[in-house]
């Protein structure tokens, strides 16, 4: 039982990738042969949580969360079976399950708080809350707000503030960029764990790079890429590298921006539609369409509403590195409408630019600027001086100067 505990705080601490998969591996065989007790179906649901991001391997998690259940059930174990219901869920998100993965999710919050589980209610709200996040960004933000309110009157900082961390990304997602940086430096400056520390500062990085605030992002990555390279879970080593990558792009340095996304794939990590729109930019600019599209061909199905319209996104980045710019303005105008809908401004912006400059290649001008003035309005109240550089280069190719 002690390595199974070891192994969760590990994981929880945001330790190297591998550590804690070693121990409960260990651990179940061990625990397998003598009485199949709580431990065992701790062990069962761990070795489900550890394959959340392996590639390929996505009705594994579904059968080892369905195991630790199954144990947790006969013991009665009240806060595994809500463990349990959260990790099902889980795996039900990654085979694209997504009404079953909400529903099951729902379940286990009503059986948390019908229990007075302080601890497992938070958890289960923090990872209910990112599957909102990724169906109803709108409903997320509230939830989430919720999420953090109820850890906090509970004195469960820890779990208060890594949703604290997640609104930071809601918030940059939705267009609130002012209050998410304000947020990111206080979840950056309190006691938390390395991986809410990592997010926080990775959303800020990623907003102060499209504010132009170049030094200040590379700063915040240098520090991130030592501190994953060091030691953390792979997952969180692809999400510091993809920003790492694009921030390379951006600064001009296509050719250390190439050798970070082999690295990503080195890794053998699943590909999901949100990586596919660090990655894809990347790959298209530098001529590699041929690469763009094998990276799409191999992202895994879409788990959610959000991952379904990042993958029409990045259809549309592999169209245009194609050189098929027709059908890549109108599939950038589909992501652009999505991500309207949904509710992801800069996602928005970006997809009108997409739009505006495969207008521009086919030179119908006047659909250009349209494109581009819309585009305009949306990434302008964010204070996102690269998306406005894109545009004015795109308005000099056109010979203009103002819309």
């Amino acid at each position: 039982m002690a390595k199974v505990e070891l192994a969760d705080f590990l994981w929880e601490h945001g330790a190297p990738g591998g550590a804690d998969d070693a121990l409960i591996e260990e651990a179940i065989g061990v625990l397998e042969a003598g009485a199949r007790g709580r431990g065992l179906a701790l062990a069962y649901l761990l070795k489900s949580r550890s394959l959340w991001h392996v590639k390929g391997r996505e009705k594994e998690r579904l059968v080892w969360a369905e195991r630790g259940l199954s144990l947790a059930r006969k013991l009665d174990a009240k806060d595994l079976l809500v463990r349990g219901l959260g990790y099902r869920s889980f795996a039900r998100v990654g085979l694209g399950d997504i009404r079953g993965a909400l529903e099951e999710g729902r379940e286990a919050l009503r059986l948390a708080h019908s229990l007075g589980l302080g601890a497992e209610t938070a958890r289960v709200y923090s990872n209910a809350g990112q599957w909102i996040a990724e169906n109803d960004p709108a409903a997320s933000l509230e939830f989430t707000r919720e999420c953090f309110e109820f850890a906090e009157r509970r004195g469960i900082t820890e779990h208060a503030m890594f949703m604290r961390a997640h609104l930071v990304s809601h918030l940059l997602n939705t267009g609130q960029w002012d209050e998410a940086l304000q947020l990111a430096d206080v979840v950056a400056g309190s006691p938390v764990d390395p991986w809410t520390r990592r997010l926080a500062l990775r959303r800020k990085a990623q907003m102060l790079l499209l504010r132009a605030d170049v030094p200040g992002a590379t700063m915040i990555v240098s520090e991130l890429l030592f501190q994953v390279r060091k030691g953390a879970p792979v997952h969180q080593l692809v999400d510091v590298l993809e920003l790492a990558a694009h921030l390379e792009w951006r600064r001009g340095r296509t050719t250390t921006a190439l050798s970070l996304v082999d690295e990503i794939e080195r890794t053998g990590l699943e590909i999901s539609g949100w990586d596919l729109l660090e990655l894809l930019p990347i790959l298209g600019r530098a001529g590699r369409a041929d690469h763009a599209r094998r990276l799409l061909g191999i992202a895994v199905p879409a788990g959610s509403i959000g991952q379904q319209h990042a993958l029409a996104a990045a259809r549309a980045i592999v169209t245009e590195a194609e050189g098929r710019l027709e059908e890549g303005a109108r599939l950038y105008g589909e992501a652009a409408e999505r991500w309207e809908k949904f509710g992801y401004v800069s996602d928005r912006g970006e997809a009108l630019i997409g739009a505006g400059r495969c207008l521009v290649g086919l030179k119908r001008l006047d659909e250009a600027r349209l494109r581009l003035g819309e585009a305009r309005k949306v990434v302008e109240p964010l204070g996102a001086r690269l998306f406005l550089d894109d545009i004015e280069e795109l308005l000099r190719r056109m010979g203009a100067h103002s819309l």
